[in-house]
Order: structure tokens, then C-alpha cells, then sequence
């Protein structure tokens, strides 16, 4: 009787192809949003900063930076959602948290976590550590 199965699991052999690796990859990028700790280098205020793919903004919107005090901006983003009939919402949602992170590390924050969480989210982020 031939061995279609082999019984032993060493006996499998498995390389995933590059379109398996891209999709897995791509599929990491849907995560939740990860969540750091910021702090205002003026008034010593810490707030979680968040980098990542945003399901957030995905379901919410606009609203997301009303809730996160950017007013301007969450007119701003009512405008564009109105303008392509929701289309703004379905791409920004991959770029909104790290929007929000460099407006929020260019107007006086500065990451709080970490070393290593701080150094994952410079990564993340594109910026560069300041020594």
C-alpha cells in the first residue's frame, strides 16, 4: 500500500512560495494599532500615541480626530470622506495613526515607552532616535 500521508510530521515538507510570504506579510499589516506611551516634553502630560493599521478610523471616521482634540483635521477628513463617497476613509485608515504620531512628535512629544517599545515604534515610524 503506498504512503500518501507520511506519519512522521518531519517527513512534511514546507516552503511557503512568495506570493504565501507577501500576503502573510500584508495580512500583519491588519493587526490592531499598536499602543505607545507619549509624553508632552513641556507639561510632562502623557497620552497613548498609536501607530499601525487604524480599525478605528476604518468604522469611525472622521470622528476619530474629533476624539483625539484635532478639530481642523476632523473637518478636514469630513470634507474628503463627503467629496469620494466614503473612498478617503477605506485608505486612510492605513495611514491615519501614523499621521497622528508625527503631527503629535512634531508638536512637542516625544515617546514614553520602552527602550525597545520606543525603538520598535521609531522603526515603525521612520523617524530617527535622537541622541
Amino acid at each position: 500500500v503506498p504512503k500518501i500521508f507520511p506519519h512522521n510530521p518531519e517527513e512534511y515538507s514546507y516552503e511557503a512560495s512568495d506570493l504565501t510570504r507577501s500576503v502573510n506579510r500584508n495580512l500583519g499589516r491588519l493587526k490592531m494599532a499598536t499602543k505607545i506611551q507619549i509624553k508632552h516634553s513641556g507639561s510632562g502630560m502623557v497620552k497613548n500615541g498609536f501607530y499601525g493599521f487604524s480599525w478605528t478610523y476604518l468604522f469611525f471616521g472622521w470622528f476619530v480626530p474629533l476624539f483625539r482634540g484635532e478639530l481642523g483635521v476632523g473637518a478636514l477628513h469630513l470634507l474628503f470622506t463627503v467629496v469620494t463617497f466614503g473612498l478617503w476613509q477605506l485608505i486612510v485608515c492605513f495611514l491615519y495613526n501614523k499621521q497622528y504620531m508625527t503631527r503629535m512628535l512634531t508638536n512637542g512629544w516625544v515617546l514614553a515607552g520602552s527602550d525597545s517599545e520606543n525603538s520598535v515604534a521609531r522603526q515603525v515610524l521612520s523617524i530617527s532616535s535622537v541622541n
